[in-house]
């Protein structure tokens, strides 16, 4: 099989599982665990998941959870039918690795806009924040890498990052004095009133919905 007819089986795979989850939700209700609360990334890709399938006539229930680990044991616990996690998660391989799991669909959807944000009037730029002694730094492990983008020349022996589980979590972080800055998205950031020190930054993001395999729920 050469390259191209590679790609195209591949393509076809996807559209074959995007059909496939189409037609078995199609004039139903289902019920969506994901990390909330409202405002974290993963909570607008819920909601971007249920605005495409209304023209299914799919209802869906999204659940918000504290952490990834709480959503992927509800799943296995029957307490919601699918979660929608995206590709970047740390842990995301403790979905796949799962046999009582099955990958049912994916889809791109464009993170919001991030920055490293502070309480209203604490820095003046990122060049200044960087120049401080010591900074704890509110944000879960995958942004972590964009501390580096957006703090360039911040010296890491002077920084403290606080492992948070969202960017919901991050942005509370701040606002309750607990860190000096946090890597969070506009939504989060303006729900708790805080200001951005850096440029904006987003990419495209990969989700993933799993499904449990199990037969019958307890719905």
């Amino acid at each position: 099989m050469n390259k191209l007819d590679y790609m195209e089986s591949l393509t076809g795979a996807f559209r074959s599982k995007t059909e496939e989850f189409l037609s078995s939700t199609r004039n139903t209700s289902i019920r969506l665990g994901t990390l909330g609360a409202k405002g974290t990334t993963s909570s607008m890709a819920a909601e971007y998941m249920r605005s495409v399938l209304d023209a299914n006539n799919t209802s869906i229930d999204i659940v918000y959870y504290d952490t990834f680990q709480v959503v992927q044991q509800n799943l296995l616990n029957r307490e919601v039918e699918y979660a929608l996690v995206p590709n970047a998660y740390e842990r995301v391989t403790d979905f796949y690795w799962d046999n009582a799991l099955i990958p049912v669909l994916y889809f791109i959807y464009d993170t919001p806009m991030y920055s490293v944000y502070s309480l209203p009037g604490k820095y003046g730029s990122a060049s200044e924040a960087v120049q401080n002694d010591s900074l704890k730094i509110a944000a879960c492990p995958a942004v972590y890498k964009l501390i580096d983008i957006l703090l360039p020349g911040l010296d890491t022996e002077k920084m403290q990052i606080i492992q948070v589980p969202s960017t919901d979590s991050a942005a509370k972080h701040v606002a309750a004095g607990l860190c000096d800055m946090a890597v969070t998205n506009e939504l989060c950031a303006g729900k708790y009133d805080l200001s951005n020190v850096t440029e904006m930054y987003r990419v495209e993001m990969s989700w993933v919905v799993f499904k449990n395999l199990a037969k019958g729920n307890n719905l």
